[in-house]
């Protein structure tokens, strides 16, 4: 049984905290939340679980620690918790910046812990057949597509819709092309908030794929799409219905387009129980320390551009 700590009881850590509770290979040992103010609550509904204001108060007790904090204070907690040897799962992003990524790179390259980061949104159960269907794309650099936007709802002001949404389609670009970024080109603007509300980025890769990602918090719908085109047809996923469409330079006239439903997943429980199933076998998770720092460095890259 993992004994596992989680750091954060903000809206997102409620649910990282009910998840633990719920799953066979873990044991919720403790709830670590400095708001003393809200610890009457937790402790209501999670009575059997150790509350403290401090990670130090219990950190020889765990094995494991989800940390679902403000990004400012990932890197200080994950460098309290190399030290320990304790099994990190990071909501995304990592860290802040790319110094901070670059100084953690070095530091936990020769652990024998698992890091996991939170980019829950490969955990669609559409990918592993949108992945195979690549090849139907032809062999010609591919263009990838995203939009992710939504009316303002005076939330996550204190960081820019790039960090905010943005980096959910940079990770599935970068799962799907896996390619170092060469080149980026980007219009913002700073609509609502003194950071910025509408991004449009269009980057290209050493592979010769390219992409252009739109991200807004001042739009007029909600909408979550990614797609990517080649010289042989498109592939399109609506995020938010969970619809999977294909259009190939193969199809009839007469019918052009294949649609089909996937069904919704818990992307905070898969992605949860695929940490503890790294600790148990000793494997890779789908986002390491590598893979969540590279996003970061293509965030810093994105924003100072």
């Amino acid at each position: 049984m993992i004994k596992v700590a989680l750091i954060g009881y903000g809206y997102l850590g409620k649910f990282h905290a009910q998840k633990a509770e719920s799953i066979d290979a873990c044991e919720l040992s403790a709830i670590v939340e400095p708001n003393l103010d809200i610890h009457q609550t937790i402790k209501e509904n999670f009575p059997q679980v150790k509350i403290v204001q401090q990670i130090n108060e219990v950190i020889n007790l765990i094995d494991a620690a989800l940390i679902v904090t403000p990004t400012s204070f990932h890197f200080e907690l994950i460098n309290k918790l190399i030290k320990h040897n304790i099994h990190i799962f990071c909501e995304k992003p990592i860290v802040a910046n790319s110094d901070q990524a670059v100084e953690l790179e070095q530091i936990a390259k020769d652990l024998d812990i698992v890091i996991q980061v939170g980019h829950s949104e490969r955990y669609h159960n559409i990918w592993s057949e949108f992945k195979e269907d690549l090849s139907l794309l032809g062999q010609n650099p591919l263009h990838w597509y995203a939009i992710r936007a939504g009316v303002f709802k005076d939330r996550a002001k204190d960081v820019s819709v790039i960090d905010d949404l943005m980096i959910h389609d940079l990770d599935l670009v970068n799962m799907f092309t896996q390619s170092p970024l060469k080149n980026i080109n980007t219009n913002h603007f700073k609509i609502r908030t003194d950071n910025i509300d509408h991004s449009v980025t269009n980057l290209s890769f050493e592979n010769n794929d390219s992409a252009t990602l739109i991200s807004s918090r001042n739009f007029t719908e909600e909408r979550r799409e990614f797609w990517v085109s080649g010289s042989k047809g498109t592939l399109y996923v609506d995020l938010m219905n969970k619809v999977y469409r294909k259009s190939l330079k193969e199809y009839p006239i007469e019918n052009l387009v294949n649609e089909k439903k996937y069904e919704p997943a818990d992307h905070l429980m898969l992605e949860q129980k695929d940490f503890y199933n790294c600790i148990i076998e000793k494997s890779k998770p789908k986002v390491d320390l590598n893979q969540g720092c590279k996003i970061v460095h293509w965030l810093d890259q994105i924003k100072n551009n």
